[in-house]
């Protein structure tokens, strides 16, 4: 089973069941079915800034322009030791709430279906399918 936890850094008026149910799915159709945890979290624009300075090294006009980001786990420096009988993390996938609301108004969809397409995009990043 795929376990998602979703947070929310404010009251965004997003079902956490509906974003549960994309990664899930997203998942699910690429190959992963072993037990997995995936984080997603919903954040404002200062948060997605620090995190892509910090973990992108970009500069603070860049930073928070990013409507998502994703950290799968397989890209970290070294290997992580699992625990035998412990889920296997797959990692974290950061949407940026106002982003995503700017793309809403722009692209006449509503918030929650942009929000879901970046979930969506950011599970894709997780099960190791990237863009160019």
């Amino acid at each position: 089973m795929i376990k998602v936890n979703v947070y929310k850094q404010s009251n965004y008026p997003i079902k956490a069941t509906k974003i549960k149910a994309v990664v899930q799915l997203v998942l699910e159709k690429n190959g992963i079915m072993s037990d997995s945890t995936v984080e997603v979290a919903l954040v404002g624009r200062k948060k997605i800034a620090e995190l892509a300075m910090s973990y992108l090294g970009e500069s603070e006009q860049v930073a928070g322009e990013h409507p998502v980001l994703a950290f799968p786990d397989s890209e970290i420096d070294q290997p992580f030791i699992y625990q035998p009988g412990h889920d296997l993390y797959l990692g974290e996938i950061i949407i940026g709430y106002p982003k995503a609301v700017e793309t809403a108004n722009t692209s006449g969809k509503l918030v929650e279906q942009v929000v879901l397409e970046l979930a969506e995009h950011g599970a894709l990043h997780l099960a190791g399918i990237h863009h160019d």
